[in-house]
């Protein structure tokens, strides 16, 4: 297998757990399935403006969503 090809199916592995951890907090935190999805997709203020599935692609990106889905979790949020 080429290193290169090896090196896209552990970003997409990655890309995937993301999703996966990010989904199941936004779950919690709003109750249901739909509603984390629906949150998932739309722009948000609070990410200024970015829509948090597009954000979480890379490391700083999810970092920031997973932060501002804590915050509202522990109702501190904007």
């Amino acid at each position: 297998m080429a290193k290169e090809t090896k090196s896209v199916r552990l970003n997409q592995q990655k890309k995937t757990v993301r999703y996966a951890r990010t989904l199941k907090h936004a779950i919690n935190v709003f109750g249901n399935q739909q509603l984390a999805k629906d949150w998932l997709k739309r722009p948000c203020k609070y990410l200024e403006g970015n829509i948090p599935l597009e954000l979480i692609s890379n490391s700083p990106g999810y970092q920031k969503v997973e932060n501002y889905l804590t915050r509202i979790e522990l109702g501190v949020y904007q």
